[in-house]
């Protein structure tokens, strides 16, 4: 697995959790921090689809 990839997983995940059960986060730091792990998530598997 390679690191785009699991960086994107865990940061979208985080985002999740911190927004849903610890403090309600405001849309100007949510949503890019979303997109950038969006992004990751689809360089690290257009990176594993390369590898294979």
């Amino acid at each position: 697995m390679n690191w785009c990839l699991i960086i994107g997983v865990l940061l979208n995940s985080a985002l999740i959790v911190v927004n849903r059960f610890i403090h309600k986060l405001p849309n100007k730091v949510q949503f890019p921090l979303l997109i950038l792990g969006i992004v990751l998530l689809i360089i690290g598997l257009v990176q594993l689809g390369n590898l294979h």
